[in-house]
């Protein structure tokens, strides 16, 4: 996730090396392991917000495509999808995608985070990816 910036540190290379360990993240749901950092962007329940991605590394499976979801987590036991869309072979290898969503107007305010899963769907790659970044609703 490039914007809002995931958490932990993000190499000067990550778009152009396509592989990247900081995107090798598929373990502990919901964020990798990865530490909560202070939110460095903030977003307005009820309104709608671009998150900016990047497919570091391509795992489309033709025979079951995969899909891309967000979710916000405002505090409660599970987060909210604010937005999904299925992988496609056109979005390759270091591709970038800006992806609106819809924070809802019910979100609690306050510190929040915004979840990225890849279901790749492939059997010959990890089954999900997980990345976080640390944002405040207002």
């Amino acid at each position: 996730m490039l914007f809002p910036a995931q958490r932990g540190p993000i190499p000067n290379d990550i778009l152009v090396k396509s592989g990247a360990d900081t995107c090798l993240v598929i373990k502990d749901p919901p964020c990798g392991g990865a530490e909560a950092e202070d939110p460095k962007v903030s977003f307005t329940a009820g309104n709608n917000a671009t998150v900016d991605i990047q497919k570091n590394l391509d795992h489309f499976y033709s025979q079951n495509p995969g899909s891309w979801e967000v979710f916000l987590w405002d505090g409660g036991s599970s987060g909210k999808s604010v937005a999904k869309f299925a992988d496609s072979s056109d979005f390759k290898t270091l591709d970038n995608k800006a992806v609106t969503v819809m924070i809802p107007s019910d979100a609690g305010k306050g510190k929040a985070i915004l979840q990225l899963i890849y279901t790749t769907n492939n059997p010959n790659a990890p089954a999900m990816f997980y990345q976080c970044a640390d944002v405040m609703i207002n």
